[in-house]
């Protein structure tokens, strides 16, 4: 999730990253981090996690955590 993090960082906090262009390197990054999170459930929730954590202004381990 690290990477999902890293992501949000530069949408969000950083902002180095065009909302537009956002879409496309969740895309992208999801294959490395669904391999890395296979053990759990989270990476089945990874996209809809970077959404909402992109949305609601919140990091990608709270999106995922209910927070």
């Amino acid at each position: 999730m690290e990477v999902a993090n890293a992501l949000w960082k530069r949408v969000h906090l950083m902002k180095r990253m065009p909302r537009d262009r956002y879409a496309a390197l969740r895309d992208a990054v999801k294959p490395l981090v669904y391999s890395a999170a296979r053990v759990s459930k989270a990476g089945e929730l990874l996209e809809e996690a970077l959404d909402n954590a992109v949305r609601l202004e919140i990091t990608v381990y709270d999106s995922l955590y209910g927070h």
